[in-house]
């Protein structure tokens, strides 16, 4: 899960991650049961300077243990009040190139070292 974004972005990152995720070849599902990797996000959106928020996610893939693999972190700044409501292209943006981040953690931690 997605957790801290304002308007619908928990769900629509949270749906997103899942589609290209999927697309990458992973089985993704809701509970912890068989699963090998785990994949939550926090969100912080806080002011920027006029007119502008400065937004944080932090992708955390960790084993089923809990043990932390790593972090993908995406920073960026939108206007003001432009996520409050529907995310749509940002959403979609942000998980696409958050799935590459998150598979190169997964193949590292899969890689016999």
């Amino acid at each position: 899960p997605v957790r801290g974004a304002p308007g619908d972005g928990n769900t629509a990152l949270t749906a997103r991650l899942r589609e290209f995720l999927t697309q990458r070849g992973y089985v993704v599902q809701e509970l912890a049961d068989g699963a090998a990797f785990a994949v939550t996000a926090e969100v912080s959106v806080v002011n920027a300077g006029p007119g502008l928020q400065r937004v944080e996610i932090q992708w955390i893939v960790s084993r089923r243990d809990g043990h932390e693999l790593g972090r993908v972190l995406q920073l960026n700044e939108v206007p003001s009040n432009a996520l409050n409501r529907a995310w749509g292209d940002i959403a979609y943006a942000a998980a696409e190139e958050a799935a590459g981040g998150v598979q190169t953690i997964i193949r590292n931690a899969s890689t016999p070292g």
